[in-house]
């Protein structure tokens, strides 16, 4: 496991370089957030599966979790980072009824600092305005003493890193149906968070800022969620925004000082994208900070596109778009991404059934025998 100093906080010009001998593929060498110079940095989200090596979803660690929380029962941890914990809960009713949930919680010694606190309110109250079948609801929010808690849809499964992490160990690839399939579901989560309003019925700008494969949730019933909004933007309040997310993820225009955008969270849809069909990291996870930013600058999809075979006819297109150095000529949206998927599927015959990825993610987490 990570330390937990393996996940600090860096700023971006100038930063200190992660030490790239701890870094795998999958490992921590894709889990630091940072911020703009000039700015104190400001606590990181709280993640959940995404920072270290993670459990599926659903399973725990088997550590006592010393947490109490009115109202629910702990089962046990899903996760653990450097600034805060996981929590898989069930919710007990008067009644007697249990829903399980997730459950965000601030480690007990970081809770004098109420920045930690602050964190959790921002994103639950970002995402209290997110209602839709492919991002992860919220529950409940709520604080006793110093402690404050986000209650969250437990979902039953894993995250696409893991997914694909998983397919490797059983020696195959991720069928291209279902990586067509997990980026359909996740950009039209993504498209309604981009198009989220307020109460008052004003366009809230909503940027997420930190999408990659450790935010992309799947369960065994074939969903597929898009998670942790912790350093979610509204661009439409105006005023400075931070930066924040992981480097291999990262737009150029981000490392050039530009705002996170619309386009910004494209292009790491396009990364994404391109991690899934190719199972092989589009940044090499070995490089320092100042080589991440220098290969994100210095990259050209054309040519790094062009040279693969294996890409299949038109993908390589929505990629070659999604991937664009420069955000004008990016998709607009990601409804205009979400298109080319759905022409694609529909050209290619690929037929995106819930119930087929469901019975993959279950075969993938239970082993070839685990799901008939």
């Amino acid at each position: 496991m990570p330390r937990d100093d393996e996940h600090s906080l860096l700023s971006l010009p100038g930063a200190e370089d992660p030490d790239p001998s701890s870094s795998s593929e999958d490992g921590p060498a894709d889990t630091f957030a940072f911020f703009d110079r000039g700015e104190l940095p400001a606590p990181g989200p709280l993640t959940d599966t995404q920072l270290s090596d993670p459990l599926p979803a659903g399973a725990t660690d088997g550590a006592e979790a010393p947490v109490e929380i009115p109202g629910y029962r702990i089962l046990g941890r899903i996760s653990r980072g450097g600034m805060g914990e996981v929590l898989l809960a069930e919710r007990v009713s008067d009644a007697g009824v249990s829903v399980r949930c997730a459950i965000k919680v601030v480690h007990p010694g970081r809770r004098d600092d109420p920045m930690y606190s602050h964190q959790i309110l921002a994103e639950a109250r970002i995402v209290a305005d997110l209602r839709h079948q492919n991002i992860v609801s919220i529950m409940d929010v709520g604080r006793r003493g110093d402690q404050v808690w986000l209650a969250m849809e437990w979902v039953d499964g894993c995250d696409i890193r893991m997914l694909r992490r998983l397919a490797r160990e059983q020696g195959a690839d991720l069928p291209l149906r279902h990586v067509v399939y997990i980026a359909r579901e996740a950009l039209q989560g993504l498209h309604h968070a981009h198009g989220a309003r307020g109460p008052d019925g004003r366009l809230l700008g909503l940027v997420h800022r930190d999408i990659s494969p450790g935010n992309v949730l799947v369960s065994r019933q074939g969903a597929v969620k898009l998670a942790d909004f912790g350093v979610a933007a509204l661009t439409a309040r105006g005023g400075p925004v931070r930066l924040a997310g992981k480097p291999q993820y990262l737009a150029p225009e981000l490392y050039r000082g530009s705002p996170a955008s619309v386009q910004s969270d494209v292009y790491a849809m396009g990364v994404t994208l391109f991690e899934l069909l190719t199972m092989r990291p589009l940044v090499p996870r070995n490089l320092s900070f100042a080589e991440t930013e220098r290969f994100v600058l210095d990259l050209d999809p054309k040519a790094l596109l062009g040279g693969d075979l294996t890409l299949p006819d038109g993908l390589d297109q929505v990629l070659l778009r999604a991937l664009a150095p420069r955000p004008q000529d990016r998709y607009a949206a990601a409804l205009e991404m979400l298109e080319d998927i759905n022409d694609f599927a529909y050209e290619a015959g690929l037929r995106l059934l819930d119930a087929h990825f469901a019975r993959y993610v279950s075969r993938c987490l239970d082993g070839p025998e685990g799901a008939r």
